[in-house]
């Protein structure tokens, strides 16, 4: 942090110190350590600005551990008595934020933005969207979550409860859910990120910029009970969601005659009562009152006094509230309401399209034809066997109970074959949004979908050094365990001449004294009598229990042991079965 630097210089410095406290847990309380000491009786004032910026951008991306903390406390306690200014102002920053309570650190070192908001002791306001192209702006803090942001939403909204609400991402290449532990600021230092990146965005015909990424606040999950909310403020926004599912996405199966209707409500809640004279132009935006599958079989000069006249039928001597409630209960009659629609792609044979809709909603899994709206085949959550995400490709495997009593809905004879087939493969790039949204709605399925997420983590390159503090970890949670009786000593081996009349060698005692040492910092094989082999694997049949139970629960313990052997395909002495 020498002063030196020029300003996009110091924000890479900045950048990479930070990214790898992130990385590597080790080096934390290092950066810390180095922070504190570069600050104290440092005559130059820039670099020692520079130097708390960093403290500060620190502070809220990873804590320190709780050796070093009560050291980081008292300095900073010490500086907010000496330090006056805006070094005071960074001291009580770092004060404020060093018993931050979440469980996970930031994913992504600071943006320029972050930075930026850093050097005068700010926060990023951010602007959230509303479906109703509405936006609210808050001050979002660097350790807030999406579920943080969520809650200031809902409190600036007036917005009784925010279940089933969340916030997204909406990017050039398509809209993405913000989990709710997800940090506001690791997703706007992505933005950057990838912004800078020569390939970001290349398919894209428009170049990228950085106002095209925004967070946009809507409705995720939804309850089974199709039931209007007594809240008017989620009415609206209930409202607003309907109407761009409707009329922007055209995601139901809505004939003309509905869609007017629909429209003279939506005219009613936008324009209010209709006059004995009313505007043209009040409705000459087609588009904004008709999906445009139906809007694009009349020219416009057509549909302007249609949609008047719709607004009179149907909106007419109705007040807001109540256009919103008519519309809203109209469109919760769709089958489809409530559920959230993915473009994938069926890797198999049958008769339908392989370019289909893959529906989520609170029930289970719809397959949907795109051009109608016509569910093909759907089942429950409760039939699904597994789900495997592709950790390399954009495959989704869904797979299907063999003996499940699940009733399918058939629209035509060939949808019958479909109960037969118990395995689908969809191709899809949003294959972990729809792995999410189902762990969401049917928690029992996340063990098979969270193991494929894992998978898809890119792990950092593990070094010798990591690999020896990993060992030196294991040998003392293994001698802590011994230490505490928690397992129990094994068995000698032999008969008692062959334990206590053999005769040693010189070096063979010197070996043994060897693997006897119990200093933790001694990785011998053995300890108080536990080798090595009590630890490893074994495909042999236990004749004692590891851990110190009673007789009783050891007697079952390796009952249920061979149990296991049995199922694995092993036999009793541990030899492989054929059958």
């Amino acid at each position: 942090m020498r002063g030196d630097q020029n300003a996009e210089r110091e924000l890479q410095s900045i950048q990479y110190i930070i990214s790898l406290g992130i990385e590597r847990e080790e080096l934390r309380d290092e950066i810390f350590v180095q922070c504190m000491r570069q600050t104290t009786n440092n005559p130059n004032l820039e670099w020692t600005d520079r130097l708390w910026l960093l403290m500060c951008l620190t502070i809220v991306a990873f804590q320190p551990s709780k050796l070093l903390f009560r050291y980081y406390f008292s300095f900073l306690k010490e500086k907010l008595e000496v330090l006056d200014g805006k070094l005071r102002q960074y001291a009580q920053w770092c004060f404020d934020n060093c018993k931050c309570t979440k469980v996970s650190t930031r994913l992504q070192p600071p943006s320029s933005v972050e930075v930026a908001a850093m050097r005068r002791l700010g926060t990023i306001v951010c602007r959230f969207f509303f479906l109703d192209s509405r936006t609210k702006a808050i001050d979002v803090h660097p350790t807030d979550t999406a579920i943080d942001a969520v809650q200031k939403l809902a409190d600036k909204l007036n917005l009784a409860s925010i279940e089933g609400w969340a916030i997204f991402q909406s990017r050039p290449d398509g809209e993405e859910h913000i989990k709710s532990f997800e940090y506001l600021y690791d997703v706007i230092s992505e933005w950057e990120s990838k912004q800078n990146s020569p390939n970001s965005y290349k398919r894209h015909s428009n170049a990228s910029t950085y106002g095209e990424n925004r967070f946009v606040f809507k409705k995720r999950l939804f309850k089974p009970t199709r039931e209007l909310s007594q809240d008017p403020v989620e009415v609206g926004m209930l409202y607003a969601q309907a109407v761009y599912s409707i009329v922007k996405c055209d995601e139901f199966p809505v004939s003309e005659k509905v869609a007017l209707q629909l429209a003279g409500l939506q005219a009613q809640v936008a324009l209010g009562d209709p006059s004995n004279q009313p505007k043209p132009e009040y409705y000459c935006d087609i588009n904004s009152f008709l999906p445009n599958r139906i809007s694009k079989t009349r020219e416009q000069q057509f549909w302007i006094p249609i949609l008047a006249q719709a607004h009179r039928q149907y909106g007419s001597s109705r007040n807001e509230l109540t256009a919103k409630v008519l519309y809203l209960s109209c469109v919760m009659q769709y089958p489809l309401y409530g559920t959230t629609m993915f473009n994938v792609i069926y890797k198999g044979y049958w008769s339908f399209v392989n370019n289909i809709i893959l529906g989520i909603n609170c029930e289970g899994v719809l397959f949907i034809q795109p051009e109608d709206k016509v569910i093909i085949y759907q089942f429950k959550y409760s039939d699904i066997e597994s789900i495997l995400i592709d950790p390399s490709d954009s495959f989704l495997t869904i797979s299907l109970n063999r003996t499940s009593n699940h009733s399918p809905r058939f629209t035509n004879e060939d949808s019958i074959f479909l109960d037969l087939q118990k395995c689908f493969v969809f191709e899809t790039v949003q294959k972990h949004e729809i792995g999410a949204l189902i762990i969401s709605y049917y928690p029992s399925l996340s063990n098979w979908i969270l193991s494929n997420f894992d998978c898809t983590k890119k792990g950092k390159g593990i070094t010798n050094e990591d690999r020896i503090r990993l060992y030196q970890n294991v040998i003392i949670c293994r001698r802590q365990l011994i230490d505490l009786n928690i397992v129990r000593k094994p068995h000698e081996s032999g008969g008692f001449l062959r334990n206590t009349l053999r005769r040693l060698s010189k070096h063979r005692i010197e070996k043994l004294r060897a693997e006897q040492r119990t200093s933790p910092q001694d990785h011998g094989e053995t300890y108080k009598g536990f080798p090595h082999s009590f630890w490893a694997f074994s495909k042999q049949q236990l004749t004692f229990c590891l851990s110190s139970l009673t007789d009783q629960d050891e007697t079952t313990m390796i009952q249920i042991f061979d149990s296991i052997l049995k199922f694995s395909g092993l036999g009793i002495s541990g030899n492989f079965e054929l059958n």
